[in-house]
């Protein structure tokens, strides 16, 4: 168990959001949700710190860390979702009532999203991460990366001959896969 998290205070129906110290109820219940790491995981990396003389003191979840370092207290409070795209994993957690409550990690990256475009439209990899690496997953902000026309530019071919790459085949590719971690 990497962390605990107490929330969702119930006292006699009633809901508080901060442990209900000094109240006096007939009926207490609350949610709690519990952040895991494997064993084996906690214990190869306990024996490198211990190799290198460095005892572990706590670990902290970086998808919580996440959270408590980008969110505002209101967000924290009402609810938010953090996603993590990570090179080969992609985290998400969700947090409400200043807690963590879910948790999960998918072993889909941003790498699967670059050799997705890379295989799909015939580029390289240099070219795909370079698109990638630029990209504005909102789906908004991304016309700097095509013409007029909607091609994608011409400075993206580094190594492979220019040839007309929609916006709309860039936009499907990084959606479906965008769709099959949600």
């Amino acid at each position: 168990i990497v962390h605990i998290f107490n929330h969702n205070y119930l006292v006699d129906n009633k809901v508080f959001v901060e442990e209900p110290i000094e109240v006096y109820a007939d009926f207490l219940s609350h949610e709690m949700t519990f952040i895991t790491m494997p064993s084996n995981n906690y214990k190869n990396l306990n024996k490198v710190f211990i190799d290198c003389d460095i005892e572990i003191e706590r670990i902290i979840s970086n998808t919580f860390g996440l959270g408590v370092n980008l969110l505002h207290d209101k967000e924290l409070e009402d609810g938010s979702i953090i996603i993590d795209f990570g090179f080969e994993k992609t985290s998400l957690g969700v947090f409400k009532n200043f807690a963590m409550v879910n948790s999960i990690t998918l072993p889909i990256g941003v790498n699967h999203l670059t050799k997705d475009i890379s295989k799909v439209c015939a580029i390289k990899m240099e070219e795909s991460e370079k698109i990638i690496k630029n990209f504005d997953f909102s789906f908004n902000n991304n016309n700097a990366f095509f013409d007029e026309k909607n091609y994608l530019k011409e400075n993206y071919f580094i190594g492979t001959s220019f040839r007309k790459i929609s916006k709309s085949l860039i936009n499907e590719i990084i959606q479906s896969r965008l769709n099959e971690i949600f």
